[in-house]
């Protein structure tokens, strides 16, 4: 069907068709749903139209696509890394890991805490700054010895 450039059936499509129709079982499946909604939110982008935020995708009915976005971990950290560049396109710092922390689990940014990528770039920014102040760059072993929850500390990782 993709490649004959033929739109994706509904749920509802799916749900109609013959039980004995191999494409009918994909309606109860979580993976055709996901990648469905995957496709919208791609278009909705490709139209320029912002993605859904969590809690609009909650709101959603349970047989909308997009309604299992709201705990698809995947959407919730890209959601969260375009909130980081409309910050940095705002002038606004990006938020520490204790603010991540302190953020309410359905807030994007909150998955984020978590993140070795968010957390090395954090460092890595960090570091910048040391280098623009003419500070000296820690040591390996002083990284090392940093707290748990320092970013700094992801960089010998």
């Amino acid at each position: 069907m993709e490649a004959n450039g033929e739109a994706w059936p509904s749920i509802e499509q799916l749900k109609a068709l013959p039980s004995d129709d191999p494409l009918s079982c994909l309606a109860k499946t979580i993976h055709y749903k996901t990648e469905l909604a995957w496709q919208i939110v791609r278009k909705m982008e490709a139209n320029g139209e912002a993605w859904p935020s969590i809690e609009q995708l909650k709101a959603l009915p349970p047989d909308d696509p997009l309604s299992c976005l709201a705990t698809n971990l995947h959407y919730k950290v890209d959601l969260a890394w375009r909130k980081l560049k409309q910050m940095e396109e705002n002038g606004e710092a990006w938020p520490s890991i204790e603010q991540l922390k302190a953020l309410p689990s359905d807030d994007p940014l909150s998955c984020l805490a978590e993140d070795l990528s968010y957390k090395t770039e954090l460092a890595w920014r960090k570091l910048r700054v040391m280098k623009r102040n003419g500070e000296a760059w820690p040591s390996i072993e002083q990284l090392k010895a940093l707290p748990s929850d320092d970013p700094a500390r992801y960089i010998v990782m």
